[in-house]
């Protein structure tokens, strides 16, 4: 909060600086080509494919969530969560592309195996 002629104001940042400093940290090395990348894939493609992948594994009987082993599981709930926080609140195209490969980096090594649908539309997120 900033006082000004003694008057208290409040400082709300843009939506995607909530993103940016809150849900997806600047050091995050998936930063790096963040933007290009978003631009060889668009804005439609990679909606299609978060949306998809959100609506498959976070349902309300949570199916797909409990079918996978506990390491996979582990591995994908967080950024899973993250990915969702972005795409519901509006984040930018670049900001879903650090989400989708937060996700896509973190269950990688656990992917071989799994819910097939689940498996595809990971490998398909941007890189």
């Amino acid at each position: 909060m900033l006082e000004e002629h003694g008057e208290p104001h409040l400082i709300v940042p843009l939506r995607s600086e909530l993103v940016n400093e809150w849900i997806l940290p600047l050091w995050l090395p998936e930063w790096n080509g963040a933007e290009d990348a978003g631009k060889e894939i668009g804005i439609e493609r990679v909606s299609f494919i978060v949306a998809r992948l959100i609506d498959l594994v976070l349902t309300d009987d949570a199916a797909v969530l409990d079918s996978l082993p506990p390491d996979i599981e582990s591995a994908l709930i967080g950024p899973l969560d993250t990915l969702a926080s972005v795409y519901e609140g509006g984040g930018s195209l670049t900001e879903l592309v650090v989400a989708a490969r937060l996700v896509r980096r973190s269950v990688m090594p656990y992917l071989r195996g799994t819910h097939e649908e689940m498996e595809s539309l990971i490998r398909s997120l941007p890189e």
